[in-house]
């Protein structure tokens, strides 16, 4: 997700103000097959997704475009936004897809763009590096200050591929079923289980309460603890590694175990599991347990979305998005295998979007820790073996600079600014 600079683009741009011989307009609907083209010779982007994007952004007053003698030579978005301050809200430009052909490169026609835009929008400018060296080599020399960081937590998933014999051997002898599906009127009540098990003596399950099921007991007795007190290992590289952690199965009733069900609905009779498969009921609520915490989840739309995400982010340099924004990259997510969670535990709300590229589960945003993160994935997608990755906001340390205590987790500079001095700020849900 980050600003499109086509590699080998102008560097250094000089003047104020537009080049000799080029003229800076704004877009109209005549030009859009001129900047289809412009987008398809820059970036790897499918039709779909650039036809996406054009009819969910084109607005003649976001695109600037630089002509020499009617012909088209680059071109940029310039999206609106709005920038928290201790102030008040700031408008903002974010610059996305910023292009220029082949034959007009190395003529300044990229930072002739951002200066223009920065004086014809009359707003900061907010852009995000395409790779490190554009950072000193390119937007610093025009003015951009860093401003905006990312945490990258990155762990390994190995697969879950059955219940833990002892636990499900426990279950069958003690006639409770801890992981039991719970019918209710609503929605059934997956009661799922992510803890590090090795035997049936670390399950202490007391005998229920009069008028209580068997399950009720289970839940109430389930080790609350997190995985990082569980597990003193849990900081080491190899922690999504532990054979410890077994299938979160779903044992129905005192049916044999080969008889077991899997939890997550599969597709076509194939064991992969697709995370675009939905409850039938939209508006119901999902109900898992992640660390033994009750989760209730369920897909979120761009309102509800937008909403939980400045309760949890707004702040000083917090970057807010209009709700179309946010509804487009919603859907790219769920095109990618992902989804956009809104997720209730007790005492606060949730948010989780991610999607799957190859052997990769990317969590784009989230307000969980990345301990919860992994807990979740290892009961929602039991068969995953890759890389799961988690991009998380940076905390400043006493000097104002981000910082992060999070074991495996690096600090990335994701934004820089134009127009205001530099701030420690959040820039996420921006687009691919």
């Amino acid at each position: 997700m980050t600003v499109r600079l086509c590699a080998g683009q102008d560097i250094v741009c000089g003047g104020n103000g537009t080049l000799s011989g080029f003229s800076i307009r704004n877009g109209s609907r005549a030009d859009i097959g001129n900047l289809k083209k412009l987008w398809k010779s820059c970036f790897d982007d499918g039709d779909s997704y650039i036809d996406g994007f054009f009819h969910t952004f084109f607005n003649e007053e976001d695109i600037l475009l630089t002509e020499e003698e009617g012909m088209l030579a680059g071109a940029s978005f310039f999206l609106p936004g709005k920038l928290y301050l201790e102030n008040g809200w700031q408008d903002i430009r974010y610059v996305y897809a910023l292009a220029t052909f082949e034959q007009f490169r190395g003529r300044g026609v990229a930072g002739s763009l951002l200066r223009y835009a920065f004086r014809h929008y009359e707003a900061p400018l907010i852009a995000e590096p395409a790779e490190e060296g554009l950072v000193a080599g390119f937007y610093e020399p025009l003015g951009f200050c860093s401003s905006f960081y990312l945490s990258h937590t990155s762990m390994r998933m190995k697969p879950q591929t059955e219940i833990s014999a002892a636990v499900a051997q426990f279950c069958r002898n003690d006639g409770n079923s801890g992981g039991a599906a719970v019918q209710t009127e609503k929605h059934t009540e997956s009661v799922l289980y992510a803890a590090e098990i090795t035997d049936a003596a670390q399950i202490r399950i007391p005998e229920a309460e009069s008028g209580s099921s068997g399950n009720e007991a289970a839940e109430t007795a389930y080790d609350k603890k997190r995985p990082a007190e569980r597990n003193p290992d849990t900081n080491k590289d190899s922690a999504m590694d532990s054979e410890k952690v077994k299938d979160p199965g779903r044992a129905a009733g005192n049916k044999a175990e080969s008889d077991v069900e899997p939890w997550c609905e599969r597709r076509g009779g194939s064991d992969e599991t697709h995370m675009y498969d939905r409850p039938d009921d939209q508006k119901g609520y999902e109900t898992l347990y992640v660390c033994g915490e009750r989760w209730s989840l369920q897909p979120a739309e761009a309102t509800v979305y937008d909403r939980v995400r400045k309760q949890c982010f707004r702040g000083p340099g917090y970057v807010s998005w209009p709700a179309g924004h946010a509804a487009f990259a919603i859907h790219e997510h769920r095109q990618s295998r992902g989804e956009a969670y809104f997720i209730r535990r007790p005492g606060r709300e949730d948010l989780l979007l991610y999607y799957i590229e190859g052997q990769r589960i990317v969590v784009t945003e989230t307000t969980l820790e990345p301990e919860d993160v992994a807990a979740f994935f290892q009961i929602r997608l039991p068969r995953f073996s890759g890389q799961l990755e988690i991009h998380g906001r940076c905390v400043p340390d006493r000097q104002g600079q981000p910082e992060t205590d999070k074991p495996h987790t690096a600090v990335r500079l994701t934004g820089m600014l134009y127009g205001l001095p530099a701030v420690n700020g959040y820039l996420n849900l921006t687009l691919d």
